[in-house]
């Protein structure tokens, strides 16, 4: 119920936009990287798409405020990578091309403010997001 609640808020225009612009890594073809990485699966950008959306709204709704859109970019392996960077804090996940498997994040400040572990893609996960800001 929260979910559905959460995917039905309107985003800002400028997370609606980063979210619509990252579609082109759909485009890149196989072996985009020279390494031999295959073309993007549309599942693993709606995955993608989807924790950003629920995190970044659900981190509205509980802290009033809006976080800067993550870059979204081309990983290896079919995987897609959101990358926020702060003044005092970076956060890296990873979002893997098989379904199944969670996103691997990493998250790095001063000494004592690393982070890092798996989510569950299906989840709001509004917490790394407070993570990152504090």
């Amino acid at each position: 119920m929260v979910i559905e609640t959460i995917q039905q808020m309107p985003l800002p225009p400028v997370l609606a936009e980063a979210l619509c612009a990252s579609r082109s890594i759909l485009d890149l073809p196989d072996d985009w990287d020279e390494e031999g990485s295959p073309r993007f699966r549309e599942a693993t950008w709606q995955r993608a798409t989807k924790l950003v959306k629920l995190a970044a709204t659900a981190f509205q709704q509980r802290f009033g405020v809006w976080i800067e859109p993550p870059r979204i970019l081309p990983a290896p392996e079919g995987s897609i990578d959101l990358h926020w960077r702060l003044p005092e804090r970076e956060l890296l996940i990873n979002i893997p091309e098989r379904a199944e498997a969670p996103a691997d994040y990493y998250g790095s400040g001063n000494a004592q403010a690393a982070v890092k572990g798996k989510l569950n893609t299906s989840l709001p996960n509004e917490w790394i997001l407070l993570w990152l800001t504090r």
